[in-house]
């Protein structure tokens, strides 16, 4: 007992010893998450300015911490030895002296996307809007104000005006598995078809509208468009033939669980669900059932315009100033054309990979960028 009574005394005396840091730990420590193709950035705040910072790394999340680096300012880009897509675990502390010395922040991670660079841009439209490609990787551009789909080769050589309607605006347009071409005419609120010689082969009227946005279609051949004015899609479940306007089978309001979304955009058709993007501040991506019945989603808090997706199911998000592209879960994977793009609207990713992307206020061309290895 009194062997018990002489530890517990001894550690008492020894903790009492022990002082508590006097400096208050850095505050609001976050670290770039795939926003960056070659730096990670850590930034925080102090309660004091200024204040020596020191930076370590992991490589793993269990293993060992190493010094990176020291600074005075209130951030730190890392871009040591980083390899792309590759988490790295960090963990900061005020350093004025070795008897000034902070609590470490909680450890919290970053990474670097991969890497693209622009190899070609092609065009001198209009106004260059939506992109598809058809089964031989021959390029469709909507020139939207001037009512005209061009075709070029897969260079970007231009072949022929193929589709021209006066006093229409096309906005979306989808090449479909045939090679026929599916127009949003977007100030008429109609849905049409052509065949490669630019023949009208159906038309119908969806929507009391003049606002359509991108269209999808889906592995049954269903066509599916973004009525933005009145925050639908709309579902047809065919377009080849004469039929009545009760072939709108469905039409649905895209807003559940994540938020409402006023101005639907962004459209594609993703392992059997819809995906479908706002243009609002908040960057909402939301996944649905060909009925429409919300399946989960998530926030990219950029807003989006159109939606791409490539043979990997990866996702592409045009996003005014860059096009940001995720997984099925969400996880930045790269961040294109960042500090090139004024206003990108449109994104479409063709068999190799390569982007396709349409600045609307910056060029009247298309912008083609490719993954670096």
């Amino acid at each position: 007992m009194k062997n018990s009574l002489l530890i517990i005394a001894v550690l008492i005396i020894v903790c009492s010893c022990i002082k508590e840091p006097g400096i208050e730990k850095p505050l609001r420590f976050g670290i770039s998450k795939g926003v960056y193709d070659n730096k990670i950035e850590l930034r925080w705040e102090t309660s004091e300015s200024p204040m020596s910072i020191e930076i370590y790394r992991a490589k793993t999340k269990s293993g060992e911490f190493e010094l990176l680096g020291t600074t005075d300012n209130n951030f730190y880009e890392d871009s040591t030895e980083i390899v792309a897509q590759r988490t790295y675990y960090y963990k900061i502390r005020v350093y004025n002296s070795k008897d000034e010395l902070s609590y470490f922040c909680k450890v919290d991670s970053g990474y670097v996307s991969e890497k693209y660079q622009l190899v070609k841009t092609f065009g001198d439209l209009n106004s260059p809007y939506s992109i598809d490609f058809d089964s031989k990787n021959n390029i469709y551009v909507s020139d939207a104000e001037v009512g005209t789909v061009k075709k070029f080769d897969q260079a970007g050589n231009f072949i022929v005006d193929l589709i021209h309607l006066p006093g229409t605006i096309i906005r979306g347009i989808k090449v479909l598995d045939t090679d026929e071409i599916v127009v949003a005419e977007s100030n008429k609120g109609m849905v049409a078809l052509f065949n490669q010689k630019g023949v009208l082969l159906s038309e119908r009227t969806v929507a009391q509208t003049t606002m359509l946005r991108e269209i999808a279609v889906d592995d049954k051949s269903a066509i599916y468009v973004v009525d933005m004015e009145n925050k639908y899609i709309v579902k047809l479940d065919s377009i080849k033939y004469p039929v009545k306007r009760d072939t709108i089978t469905t039409k649905w309001q895209p807003t559940h669980l994540l938020g409402s979304f006023n101005h639907p955009n962004g459209l594609a058709y993703c392992d059997t669900s819809m995906v479908v993007g706002g243009s609002d501040g908040d960057g909402f991506v939301e996944f649905f059932s060909r009925k429409g019945k919300f399946i989960r989603g998530f926030e990219l808090n950029d807003p989006i315009m159109y939606i791409a997706k490539d043979k990997d199911s990866n996702l592409y998000f045009a996003s005014f100033d860059r096009v940001i592209k995720t997984d099925l879960r969400g996880k930045v994977l790269a961040t294109i054309g960042l500090g090139y793009f004024v206003s990108a609207m449109t994104v479409n990713v063709n068999s190799a990979g390569d982007v396709f992307i349409v600045d609307e206020k910056k060029s009247k061309i298309v912008s083609v960028f490719r993954k670096m290895d």
